[in-house]
């Protein structure tokens, strides 16, 4: 039974995410390129070096700040294969969106940076209901905030990220668990449609 309860839960989180790729730490996919000088709770500072010609692997960064050493020239590659070329200035400063990308330094000099990661903070203990609200302005936000909640019991449940990355597989492929999933999102949903009364609009 508690096999069972697990697997149910488990199978919640794959809502929306099962099919996306998982962006993965620049330190840990490509050390070559990417050192930790400094990190606490609320930043993680990297210096970046690339030689001419030289490229990263696909990899992902919170909302950060760059400090150019260098005068830079690279395109850096998005998971949807689209590529931008960016053009900085040495001590120049920017500020960069969170997101996914593959660099590639295209000029004939070494390119050095420096990143200030800003860490996301921590969700508030027990916070299952995202701005503590079940109102919203339509139905489809309503269904929505049910894939959100489902998903949210999950990490309550269990917030270890490798372990629910190990049981993705697992139940990405099972009839019976999806199926199992629409059913957990629906039973929010009911919540939150009576909540919103949805049903006399």
């Amino acid at each position: 039974m508690k096999k069972a309860i697990l697997s149910l839960l488990t199978g919640v989180a794959w809502i929306g995410g099962a099919l996306i790729l998982r962006a993965q730490d620049p330190v840990e996919v490509d050390a070559k390129h990417y050192k930790v000088e400094f990190e606490n709770n609320e930043v993680r500072i990297l210096h970046i070096n690339y030689g001419p010609g030289e490229k990263s692997v696909m990899h992902d960064h919170p909302e950060s700040v760059a400090v150019f050493l260098t005068d830079q020239k690279a395109v850096f590659t998005t998971p949807d294969g689209k590529s931008a070329e960016i053009d900085a200035k040495a001590g120049e400063v920017k500020h960069l969106a969170a997101g996914p990308h593959l660099p590639k330094n295209i000029g004939d000099k070494p390119m050095e940076i420096v990143l200030v990661e800003f860490k996301a903070k921590p969700a508030a203990k027990n916070s299952l209901i995202p701005g503590n609200s079940l109102i919203t302005s339509t139905p489809e936000e309503g269904r929505q905030l049910a894939i959100k909640m489902a998903r949210l019991i999950i990490k309550a449940t269990q917030p270890d990220d490798k372990v629910r990355e190990r049981l993705r597989p697992i139940y990405a492929e099972d009839p019976a668990m999806l199926i199992a999933i629409g059913q957990t999102v629906a039973a929010e949903f009911a919540t939150i449609a009576a909540a919103n009364n949805y049903w006399k609009k």
